[in-house]
């Protein structure tokens, strides 16, 4: 799986500009495969000046063309490629401490309430503002020289606090202002949301925001165990959940549970339930019959 944020940072093709852990750049699509699996350790927005492209999770997909724009999460997603044009976006990667930095320098968290958790995937609705601020962020891409750090933070700033003032993005704003009233990143929210992704213990770290050493001990205060046993009970848990209520498959069931080993899914799912995968949704059908 693709680490988009990554690709994009150390691909030469691409301009971009690179100010610690911020990121603004204009893309191309250099991928032809129709459909793609990419993740990102931060979050991004996407400003889209040409061609068309589809990102979809597994409760929402979001179709984005010329002139509109996306947020997503940070996180994993599914792309869909579409070849009737060429594909060019604007992205700008955010990290959740810049955000939160942004919103407790402002001081904008006293009447704040407790939001509802907004999709991976958020359409952002433009007005001429928010128009205004992409087009003059590209013109920085056509000049001779790269702009001040400082004027790029600045204008990253601008983006995070119109979103917030506009009205007009309210579960956008929402989450902007959770993240700035959370010490840290959530490692439950992180962790239920994908414990399905084939991530690795350094990459769930970068999920959450921390060193890996930071990541396993704050893991194990919340959850009582280190992460690669929690994964494995939390993965075997959902099988067997899509084992009784699912019609798939047992390779699908163990790739949609977070396995990319087939043998070593029936190996632990016999460990755990003393019963083969293939047994166990057998039974279950015969039950249901």
């Amino acid at each position: 799986m693709v680490n988009l944020c990554d690709f994009v940072s150390t691909n030469q093709r691409f301009k971009k500009f690179k100010i610690d852990d911020l990121l603004f750049a204009e893309y191309t699509c250099l991928i032809h495969d129709p459909v793609g699996e990419i993740w990102s350790h931060n979050n991004y927005f996407g400003y889209v000046t040409g061609g068309k492209k589809m990102w979809q999770t597994r409760h929402s997909s979001c179709l984005v063309s010329d002139g509109e724009s996306i947020f997503v999460k940070k996180g994993a997603t599914t792309v869909h490629q579409y070849f009737e044009e060429s594909f060019f976006v604007l992205f700008v990667f955010v990290p959740d401490s810049y955000i939160r930095e942004v919103i407790q320098k402002h001081g904008i968290l006293s009447n704040h309430r407790r939001p509802k958790m907004v999709d991976t995937i958020v359409p952002v609705a433009l007005n001429d503002i928010l128009e205004n601020y992409f087009h003059s962020l590209l013109l920085y891409f056509k000049q001779p020289e790269p702009p001040p750090n400082s004027l790029l933070k600045t204008k990253l700033e601008e983006l995070i606090l119109t979103i917030i003032s506009s009205g007009q993005n309210p579960g956008l704003s929402d989450y902007f202002l959770e993240i700035g009233s959370a010490a840290a990143t959530d490692i439950t929210e992180v962790m239920e949301s994908h414990f399905r992704h084939p991530f690795s213990q350094g990459e769930f770290a970068r999920l959450c925001a921390r060193s890996l050493s930071s990541f396993k001990r704050d893991f194990k205060r919340i959850y009582g165990m280190p992460p690669g046993q929690w994964l494995l009970k939390k993965r075997l848990d959902h099988s067997q959940f899509l084992l009784k209520t699912s019609s798939g498959t047992i390779d699908q069931i163990a790739t949609d549970s977070g396995f990319m080993n087939r043998s070593h899914f029936m190996k632990t799912f016999k460990e755990r339930f003393g019963i083969t995968p293939f047994k166990y949704k057998k039974a279950n059908l015969s039950v249901s019959a």
